[in-house]
């Protein structure tokens, strides 16, 4: 059965492609906007997404690749935003609903979680 993606990771994920052509001044002018070209991707986890584990992510220890875990809220809805830096020139933003995934990340992430503010809308 296929899942789809939770119109709160989907606004998430549009914020942080937002964000990013604003921080890289694209104009909106000439070739349209890509981030595969740019060493820059997002991801939104499924809940229960078969191949998202610690593991897989790349999440092992010494954890060395990432940057920060955020728990953020959207409309009263948990999420996490996982900041993966591969180098200094490229990252990966991972959305995952809060309680969707394997024990185990989900402990992980709940350990190195930051808590911003809610969302006031």
């Amino acid at each position: 059965m296929a899942h789809k993606c939770a119109p709160v990771l989907i606004r998430a994920a549009r914020e942080e492609l937002d964000q990013l052509r604003k921080l890289l001044d694209f104009d909106g002018k000439g070739d349209g906007f890509r981030l595969d070209g740019r060493g820059y991707s997002i991801v939104c986890l499924e809940p229960q997404e078969p191949k998202a584990s610690i593991f897989s992510l790349g999440l092992r220890y010494p954890y060395l690749n990432v940057e920060f875990v955020e728990l953020l809220t959207i409309k009263g809805i948990p999420y996490y935003r996982i900041m993966l830096m591969h180098d200094n020139e490229s990252f990966t933003s991972v959305f995952s609903l809060k309680g969707e995934q394997e024990v185990e990340l989900e402990t992980w992430l709940a350990l190195q979680a930051i808590e911003e503010e809610a969302d006031p809308e």
